[in-house]
């Protein structure tokens, strides 16, 4: 009888092993993209591993470049090892995708059970001149200068008598970003989801781990009405801005993780390095009344969600989020914003985060945003009261130019802060817009820093 368990039991670990397809197996004929592609139709449902590529075609590389994204079906697990993907300057699409959802699928299925894994030194990395970047807001330009003093000079879409006595605004930076599709017919002059480096939609019961990433095209990793998911051991490297031709080009936004609509129940954890925008961002946004002033199906265009846009149609909310041990910064917003607008947040816990947030003589770049950022002024949307509700936030540490710790700009109720560390003389800890915002909670526990706070 005991021989027979050891049996069986040797015979599931090599049928373990049997279901593993290791994309160096795939014929050598195609591009890398074709080869993935080709691992993933073989092994569908089953484990995919991409370690150092070995190849008769160009062999003194031993890293991807993908033309396209990687489509992982439900019940599918990618592991990559001790390798690097990086975007190809003809990829206009994500790094990875969950195959449910892309360009033209306007009914995107439930999909389950898709696990990204990083094992040892990985690394994603964007093209080297990407072909857009940016979020649906911003507009592509072939040159976009990033740096105040060079705005003007490569402003070319504005008449030069317009830009010699050009006063240069945060908007004028921050609405047009990067990208060779220019002008180019036949192709957005938007950024969208594409941008995105790794995009689920409707996936329930998900793990994302172990991943280095950098010079995304736009936000690392978004997550559209998942459910039931870990994303961890993730490092960023995305400051938004590139020397390219010459030029430090503005690349927006590089927030570093962003949780959208309908998503629930996922856990972030163990987060490091440095995005252009927000590192953990909570957004739901979308109209009080659901209804969208002009209707996008998924799969649209000009959009930064994959999924449709009429929120009488499905769950606006997110809840049930758990974001831990978390040492970044942002090099412009905020560290972790929570942001409702015609929505509501609930049932969140923040823990053991450390903004790390250089001085400027290590990073001089112009940095405006708190490590908390709850609700905003009203710029995306309408904050509803009680709009964030059932928040726990303990062990937060501020670095020496954050401003503020906490930044309360929406409504707040039913909640509580404590063992806050502000390092920051020049402001206190906690700045809240009105008693209003502020309803049925409890702050403890809070160190200011030595001087006089304004």
């Amino acid at each position: 009888m005991k021989r027979k368990i050891v049996v069986s039991a040797m015979s599931a670990i090599v049928a373990g092993l049997a279901s593993a397809v290791n994309v160096n197996s795939m014929p050598d004929t195609g591009s890398d993209s074709e080869r993935i592609a080709a691992a993933l139709k073989v092994g569908a449902g089953d484990r995919i591993i991409l370690e150092k590529r070995v190849s008769k075609n160009d062999p003194d590389r031993n890293w991807w470049l993908i033309d396209e994204a990687i489509l992982l079906p439900s019940d599918t697990t990618l592991i990559i090892r001790d390798t690097k993907i990086k975007l190809s300057d003809k990829c206009r699409d994500n790094f990875i995708r969950s195959a449910n959802c892309g360009l033209g699928v306007a009914d995107i299925k439930p999909a389950k059970n898709i696990r990204i894994i990083g094992e040892g030194n990985v690394l994603l990395e964007g093209a080297d001149r990407p072909r857009s970047t940016g979020d649906a807001e911003k507009t592509i330009r072939r040159v976009s200068a990033h740096r105040w003093d060079e705005w003007n000079k490569y402003a070319y879409w504005l008449p030069e008598s317009e830009r010699k006595n050009h006063k240069v605004t945060f908007l004028d930076i921050h609405n047009n970003s990067y990208g060779t599709d220019w002008n180019k017919q036949g192709e957005s002059d938007h950024g969208d989801w594409r941008n995105i480096g790794i995009l689920f939609a409707k996936v329930d019961n998900f793990e994302i781990k172990g991943l280095k990433m950098k010079d995304t095209h736009g936000w690392a990793l978004s997550m559209e009405a998942c459910t039931h998911g870990r994303i961890a051991d993730i490092d960023f490297n995305m400051v938004m801005e590139r020397f390219i031709d010459g030029v430090w080009q503005n690349i927006e936004n590089q927030d570093g993780i962003d949780i959208r609509n309908g998503c629930h129940f996922i856990t972030i954890e163990n987060i490091t390095g440095v995005t252009g925008d927000d590192v953990i961002a909570l957004t739901a946004i979308a109209p009080p009344d659901g209804v969208p002033e002009k209707f996008r199906p998924s799969g649209s265009l000009y959009t930064t969600h994959v999924m449709h846009n009429d929120f009488t149609k499905r769950d606006p909310n997110i809840s049930h989020i758990i974001i831990r041990n978390v040492r970044a910064y942002s090099r412009l917003c905020a560290l972790i914003r929570l942001l409702p607008a015609g929505t509501k947040i609930s049932n969140v816990i923040i823990s053991d985060v450390i903004d790390t947030l250089p001085p400027y003589s290590v990073d001089p770049h112009n940095h405006w945003g708190p490590v908390l950022l709850l609700g905003d002024g009203g710029h995306y949307g309408k904050n509803k009261e009680k709009s964030i509700r059932y928040l726990s936030v303990n062990n937060i540490i501020g670095a020496e130019r954050t401003q503020y710790v906490a930044q309360i700009s929406g409504y707040v109720s039913d909640s509580c802060f404590s063992n806050i560390i502000n390092q920051n003389p020049e402001c206190t800890a906690f700045y809240i817009k009105g008693k209003e915002h502020l309803t049925n909670s409890q702050i403890v526990n809070v160190v200011e820093a030595k001087g006089e706070a304004k």
